[in-house]
């Protein structure tokens, strides 16, 4: 399963960041995750590409809930 998050943080000044995370349903953990400054295609790409280092072997089936990005 795939999402990404939009971050917020910062004190003075408001900053966002986004959070593309990779997780293995079956076994309910966290394979693999990107961080950038915007959302993009790269990005979330970047995060598969770690998961495939982590699982390679993985034959996954891809579920995301086509969010309003």
């Amino acid at each position: 399963m795939t999402d990404t998050t939009e971050v917020v943080y910062g004190n003075e000044q408001v900053r966002k960041a986004r959070v593309h995370v990779v997780m293995d349903l079956y076994g309910r953990y966290v394979l693999s995750y990107n961080i950038s400054a915007t959302e993009t295609a790269a990005s979330a790409i970047e995060a598969f590409k770690r998961a495939f280092k982590v699982e390679p072997d993985a034959q996954p089936m891809i579920h995301t809930d086509r969010g309003a990005a």
